[in-house]
């Protein structure tokens, strides 16, 4: 497996990786994001939604508490989000070497991590994302 977690991304939890692999060895899970919390304790980072915000795929329920249910409960259990950020991400490594890993040309863009979560769900493989592994994320 790989791990991607950005350099300034720490663990609230002792379980968070056990979480993340938890999912990750499941028959069809192809790529596990985390739940992120900003310095302001509210939640920073719950998953992607193409077409948010007039965005290719914006970030949704930002800026809530962390203890918000979120739209239909949605922050509090593991769900299917269309992409997970690469602040935390875990897939297996044959797969993102299948299927080309990230995108180079989208790394500046800040996409790379969206273009490979649709990879994935192109070769039948789900994207899940979820509230217990919980990352504190500064900026």
């Amino acid at each position: 497996y790989l791990l991607f977690l950005s350099d300034s991304t720490q663990p609230l939890r002792n379980d968070w990786l056990d979480e993340m692999l938890g999912y990750a060895v499941q028959p069809g899970v192809g790529v596990v994001g985390a739940k992120a919390v900003g310095t302001d304790g509210n939640v920073s980072n719950a998953g992607y939604v193409l077409g948010l915000g007039g965005q290719p795929a914006g970030l949704h329920d930002l800026h809530v508490p962390l203890d918000d249910p979120g739209y239909f409960g949605r922050l509090q259990v593991p769900g299917n989000p269309s992409a997970v950020s690469a602040t935390c991400l875990l897939t297996e490594k044959k797969l993102f070497d299948e299927l080309g890993g990230f995108d180079e040309h989208l790394l500046a863009a800040g996409y790379s991590d969206v273009d490979y979560c649709l990879k994935v769900g192109k070769a039948n493989q789900r994207v899940v994302w979820t509230p217990f592994a919980l990352m504190f994320q500064p900026h």
